[in-house]
């Protein structure tokens, strides 16, 4: 489908230039691509509210530490400002997008607040979103306006909650569905492309709740549910955090995966290695 992997293409094109504890990560690194994009999910959340909020309040507004850097051995940088709790800026340099690592490229976004509407633009103009958050300061629609390839481009997200947690996103006859736990953690994803391949991803949770994010969002997007979503995860648009990191994971394929990370005093997910996220670490403030 066109618009996914656009982010990846737009790039390529130009026009978008781990108390210390550990677990082993086992993969069949030649088996990745089975389990689809596997870019960034798992991640221990920054809390984000759950309860409603007015208007002023709406948005990634977070308590604890806030995501300050996000690094790997091979020199890719993502960093992130703030301003009055709430993310305002967003760098990107030599990181992973998607499958392809991106060497050279930068990205830089703004995002800009107006009560229940959120503007994420990118700095280069070669795109825009705009979310419409719900009364808990989530999105619930995302129009993307774009240029790739000398070309306009438009789609449009919808997003549906249960209890504060995210349970489904549409694009078009793209579809992902989210089941959890009794304790809300992520038990299945259920992945739906625009060609009716189904994939459905079994997650099972760490023993260890941490602070933070468990960038779940890693498992939806390495099934090229669209790269952007990173963008909204980050802010904490996606609804409430799982209180888990997810240990392992096995797709319909039966390609399995144990995720391995350090966390720091504070349970805050230090370093991770799953997926194409590999040797990743993270720093806060």
């Amino acid at each position: 489908m066109e618009q996914f992997g656009k982010l990846t293409r737009a790039m390529e094109a130009g026009t978008i230039s781990k108390n210390e504890a550990s677990l082993k990560s086992l993969m069949s690194r030649e088996n990745l691509k089975l389990f689809s994009t596997f870019f960034m999910v798992m991640v221990c959340a920054i809390y984000v509210p759950s309860c409603s909020k007015d208007d002023n309040n709406l948005g990634n507004s977070q308590d604890g530490k806030q995501l300050a850097a996000i690094t790997n051995v091979d020199g890719g940088l993502m960093t992130f400002q703030y301003a009055n709790g709430k993310l305002t800026q967003f760098y990107s340099k030599d990181f992973y997008v998607g499958f392809d690592f991106q060497t050279g490229n930068t990205m830089q976004l703004i995002y800009t607040y107006s009560g229940k509407k959120v503007t994420i633009a990118d700095t280069k103009g070669t795109f825009e979103i705009n979310l419409q958050l719900n009364n808990d300061g989530f999105v619930k629609s995302a129009v993307t306006k774009g240029i790739m390839n000398m070309k306009p481009y438009e789609y449009t997200q919808t997003f549906d909650y249960t209890n504060g947690y995210l349970t489904r996103c549409q694009e078009g006859n793209f579809s992902c569905g989210i089941q959890y736990d009794s304790n809300n953690n992520i038990s299945t994803i259920n992945i739906n492309d625009e060609y009716n391949r189904y994939n459905v991803i079994k997650c099972t949770p760490l023993n260890i709740p941490c602070s933070g994010k468990t960038f779940w969002i890693m498992c939806i997007t390495d099934n090229d549910f669209d790269e952007f979503l990173f963008l909204y995860y980050y802010a904490g648009f996606l609804g409430k955090e799982p209180k888990n990191a997810i240990s392992t994971i096995i797709n319909s394929s039966g390609y399995s995966e144990i995720c391995s990370y350090i966390f720091d005093n504070d349970n805050y997910i230090k370093s991770m290695d799953a997926g194409s996220f590999r040797n990743v670490s993270f720093t806060y403030k």
